[in-house]
């Protein structure tokens, strides 16, 4: 990835993510967070991944309420100092899923009791 790319990522995900706290109503959406922005070499297309603030997989309703969400935002942000306003891919990340439970199984194995954050020892 381009040091381009990474800039012009970095600023469409702070601009949605400043929409959606702002700017987006829609209920279906409370929980969503965008996690990352990937831009293509051309700049003209970003896959938006997001995760949902419940630790679950989202419905088909996140995905339908994406949908109908995304000409405002793509209206939203012909105010950034772009050439181009890409195409918006909205995925699920389920790193943060996998990043969930796998806290959850640490502290499954923490013993109980045992307070604080659980240390290493190599």
């Amino acid at each position: 990835m381009s040091r381009r790319t990474k800039k012009v990522g970095a600023l469409i995900h702070s601009e949605l993510a400043r929409l959606f706290v702002a700017e987006v109503s829609d209920p279906r959406l409370a929980e969503l967070s965008i996690s990352d922005v990937e831009v293509s070499a051309d700049l003209k297309s970003a896959r938006v991944f997001f995760t949902c603030l419940q630790d679950k997989a989202p419905s088909k309703e996140v995905f339908s309420a994406l949908r109908s969400v995304t000409p405002f935002l793509k209206r939203q942000m012909t105010q950034l100092p772009l050439r181009y306003i890409p195409e918006l891919r909205f995925e699920y990340d389920e790193a943060g899923e996998s990043a969930g439970r796998v806290l959850r199984l640490l502290e499954d194995l923490r013993p109980k009791n045992a307070s604080g954050p659980v240390e290493a020892s190599w």
